[in-house]
């Protein structure tokens, strides 16, 4: 197709283009120089950290589950889009009154899907059906052989209580508390049943991202700007860190001596080169 064969010469090309293009050492220089801030590498620090995360308990999954099956009560097929608008948690359909449209079997998660071609059309499931998402209060509106079901549905996700809040956040005092006097080391503390995980990080960027976590600039920055050696606690969006800095590592500045820079340097003046003259030639 011609499509292929003109990719295939574009390749090519750029590819002859890169082996004729050799940088000047004033072209990498006024590269480096504009550009310096970009090849530093920068500072870094390592830490212990133990994470108990904001998530509901047993209790608060159960009273959600009791407030599904009281709104069970209280639902017929008239009035179901308008308390879909009014409880349910699922974005995506609660603004639509539940309403989840067609769909055959294999398209939803399983206990849902069980539970949908289990009742009949035209009927409220008559229990909250569990799932990984919360708790469904389902009404199958229609049925058909081809075309599946119908289904509308108000979605109850357990939310964590304050009861639960306080629970953790004693916890996480208890076992800073612990950490402190020696009883515990961040190597056990990970037995302790409200725990996520407790780890050694390396490579913690000031730019947010912790390895093995994930990128979050707030707890990046507060290990950072806490003391070395000191245990302490920082309370996160997603739950409650224990936090120990082992050390931290300064910006080390690029220097155009190191072999790597300038290689890296002049690769991406080529690559730059290429893409210029690729324009001009495909603008014409």
């Amino acid at each position: 197709p011609l499509d292929m064969k003109l990719e295939e010469y574009r390749d090519k090309l750029s590819k002859k283009m890169e082996a004729e293009i050799t940088p000047t050492e004033e072209e990498i220089k006024k590269y480096f120089e504009e550009n310096r801030e970009k090849y530093d590498k920068g500072a870094t620090s390592e830490a212990e950290i133990a994470f108990i995360p904001f998530q509901p308990s047993t209790e608060d999954k159960e009273n959600t589950k009791k407030r599904a099956e009281d709104l069970i009560k209280e639902l017929t097929g008239e009035n179901f889009a308008e308390m879909a608008k009014k409880y349910s948690k699922d974005p995506g359909s609660a603004v639509n009154g539940g309403e989840l449209g067609w769909f055959t079997k294999g398209m939803m998660v399983k206990p849902f899907e069980d539970a949908v071609f289990q009742e009949e059309a035209g009927k409220i499931y008559p229990e909250p059906v569990e799932t990984e998402y919360g708790y469904h209060i389902i009404f199958v509106h229609e049925k058909d052989e081809a075309k599946g079901a119908k289904a509308s549905h108000i979605l109850l996700t357990p939310e964590m209580s304050d009861e639960t809040r306080k629970v953790k956040e004693e916890e996480a005092k208890r076992i800073l508390e612990e950490l402190k006097s020696g009883k515990l080391s961040f190597d056990n503390v990970g037995k302790e049943n409200l725990l996520e995980y407790s780890k050694k990080v390396e490579n913690i960027s000031e730019n947010g991202f912790i390895p093995g976590v994930g990128y979050d600039k707030e707890l990046a920055d507060k290990i950072f700007k806490s003391e070395t050696g000191k245990i302490v606690l920082i309370q996160g969006k997603e739950g409650i860190y224990i936090v120990k800095k082992l050390s931290e590592k300064p910006v080390v500045k690029a220097d155009l001596s190191q072999e790597n820079i300038k290689n890296k340097i002049s690769a991406e003046l080529k690559a730059k080169k290429v893409a210029e003259e690729m324009q001009k030639i495909t603008s014409k």
